[in-house]
């Protein structure tokens, strides 16, 4: 078995030897140390950036629907998604938010009227 050191890891690799060593020192490198020097195994690196690889969502989009369609009522919402390209995705993270906030309120009004005995 064949070790590298940090240095020649670092040179055979695009990050740097103080990279390598932050990731040593954070446990999220494989390592060998041997009388307080540090070498790394073959892949070691390789295996960290597989570790650490985010796949992309090949998901399409779902087309905008509003729970206001049928109101006619147009918002600042839909004046800004209409301005943005892509706005439809944080169109529906704010929906989303908002509906979880009445949820919760709705919950915690409940739970305030509660007496000891309906639990």
């Amino acid at each position: 078995m064949s070790l590298e050191t940090l240095k020649e890891a670092a040179e055979r690799s695009i990050f740097s030897e103080k990279r390598i060593r932050s990731w040593i020192s954070k446990g999220q490198i494989q390592y060998v140390k041997l009388d307080g020097t540090y070498y790394l195994k073959p892949g070691a690196i390789e295996e960290l950036i597989e570790r650490n690889t985010v796949e992309p969502c090949l998901d399409k989009p779902k087309p905008h629907t509003s729970s206001h369609a049928n109101s006619g009522a147009i918002t600042s919402l839909d004046i800004d998604a209409s301005k943005q390209g892509n706005g439809v995705n944080s169109q529906q993270a704010l929906r989303t938010a908002l509906k979880l906030r009445k949820s919760s309120k709705t919950s915690s009004e409940k739970d305030a009227h509660l007496g000891p005995g309906d639990l």
